[in-house]
């Protein structure tokens, strides 16, 4: 196919109905003409606001809230910086790139596919966008369950909720330390966790924050 074929194939027959076709073909044109599916897929998800959304919010509450407690970096506005990084020279820049990499793999070997266990919601993928349209057409309610997307998002929350409380019985257990210590890591009350973790109180969107950043920190 040459230039002008594929010209006129995206200007003039292209017929979208999302980002999908131009993205991959950005993608292969970048790529040298050939480039794997799962470098597509990433482009794809580059281009999906829904999913930056929730990392964004994963970077702010944990795990940039983590690395500005150690004093590793620092936030100014919405920008982070690693402290002393000036004073850093390539090398030693590249061997903390090796670094990052082997604790990355050695976590991934341990742990495998499970990390990413709290973002299945079903055994297929929906997008952010695609999941709006959907419930848009159906005045947001579930078409199957009539249960509306409102109640559809507590149930995810619920159920987020009840994985983290449950990771945070398991570290103390596992790593065979006691409430009131786990607590204080967090810098949570050890009462009011207590109460979390046996179900008798629910736990705040603040508790839930520093728990979550507890447990990355007892992963790492």
């Amino acid at each position: 196919m040459n230039f002008q074929e594929l010209n006129h194939f995206i200007v003039n027959k292209m017929r979208m109905s999302h980002i999908y076709q131009p993205v991959m073909l950005m993608k292969l044109l970048e790529s040298g003409g050939e480039c794997s599916e799962t470098e597509i897929a990433r482009s794809i998800l580059a281009h999906d606001q829904s999913q930056i959304e929730y990392y964004q919010n994963v970077t702010r509450n944990m795990v940039g809230s983590v690395l500005r407690k150690h004093k590793i970096v620092e936030k100014n506005g919405k920008d982070y910086r690693v402290i002393g990084f000036e004073r850093l020279r390539v090398e030693e820049i590249d061997e903390l790139k090796k670094a990052c990499e082997s604790r990355l793999s050695e976590y991934l070997e341990k742990r495998g596919l499970k990390i990413w266990e709290h973002r299945k919601q079903s055994s297929g993928y929906i997008s952010g966008t695609l999941k709006y349209e959907i419930l848009k057409a159906a005045r947001f309610h579930c078409e199957l369950c009539g249960i509306s997307a409102d109640i559809k998002a507590l149930e995810r929350e619920k159920q987020e909720t009840a994985e983290t409380l449950s990771r945070a019985r398991q570290a103390i257990q596992k790593n065979n330390i006691g409430l009131r210590k786990f607590a204080a890591q967090a810098g949570i009350d050890p009462a009011n966790l207590y109460n979390a973790i046996s179900g008798k109180r629910p736990a705040s969107p603040e508790m839930l924050a520093k728990l979550q950043s507890a447990l990355i920190k007892i992963d790492d």
